[in-house]
């Protein structure tokens, strides 16, 4: 798909966000809708140099739906699968998020009325890797594998292993479109994304929960430790397996 299907599909699913949000703005379609958003913009970005002053506005979009992906993640994916609470507390937790969300949502919607004027293509630099030559694939290859690299460091923290996974989602992009028989590079990125998302959503659905249940009288902070766990021990599987890729003959 070229960068102008890209942003004219963003534009599109843009649209039906909003047209839903004012329809319901408790809509479960929203959830899939923001998602698609995301990862649409996440593409648009990965093809065009970090400086680009003309993806200022995509990387607003991701900045100002940060909020609302993660509450998805805990009322769609956390709750339902980490969450054994009596029906009168989990609905009253349920019921704390949804208003959060639909508090977000507003801030959301502003921004998109408001503030976000869009992108085109005619406003952007040229893409990166667009020549596809075997040298830019070596650099592309030696950044996957400085990140992997990064990945095992014994003491790495939250923020800094989702800095990298972003990095690899990055590359990710880069290598399906511009070098999409490079299939033993990408099956390295691949074993990681997975491992490294469910470490950022139980480690996100931790934060959200004390946030917003800070001063409730719902007890879940046994949860909360419980996906604190789980998500320490899915990181440190995410480097054990790094660590093996690296070690892997090229």
């Amino acid at each position: 798909m070229t960068t102008t299907q890209l942003i004219e599909q963003l534009k599109i699913k843009l649209h039906t966000y909003m047209e839903l949000s004012d329809y319901d703005n408790q809509s479960t379609g929203l959830v899939d809708l923001l998602h698609e958003i995301r990862q649409i913009n996440r593409h648009i970005l990965s093809l065009f140099p970090k400086n680009d002053l003309a993806l200022d506005q995509a990387k607003q979009l991701m900045r100002q739906s940060n909020v609302l992906r993660d509450i998805d993640v805990l009322m769609t994916e956390t709750l339902p699968e980490h969450f054994q609470l009596p029906k009168k507390a989990l609905s009253q937790m349920q019921e704390c998020i949804r208003e959060e969300r639909d508090k977000q949502n507003q801030k959301f919607i502003y921004f998109l009325n408001e503030e976000f004027s869009g992108f085109s293509i005619e406003e952007m630099g040229t893409p990166i890797n667009q020549a596809s030559t075997q040298t830019e694939l070596k650099e592309l290859e030696k950044k996957v594998n400085k990140t992997i690299k990064l990945l095992t460091q014994y003491d790495l923290e939250s923020k800094q292993a989702h800095k990298l996974r972003l990095k690899l989602k990055r590359y990710a992009h880069q290598l399906n479109d511009y070098y999409p028989d490079e299939r033993k590079l990408l099956n390295k990125i691949y074993q990681l994304q997975n491992g490294l998302g469910q470490f950022r959503d139980l480690a996100q659905s931790a934060q959200l929960l004390k946030k917003l249940l800070a001063n409730s009288d719902i007890d879940i902070n046994e949860g909360i430790a419980t996906l604190e766990t789980m998500a320490d021990k899915k990181l440190r599987e995410v480097q054990q397996q790094a660590r093996r890729l690296l070690t892997q003959k090229a």
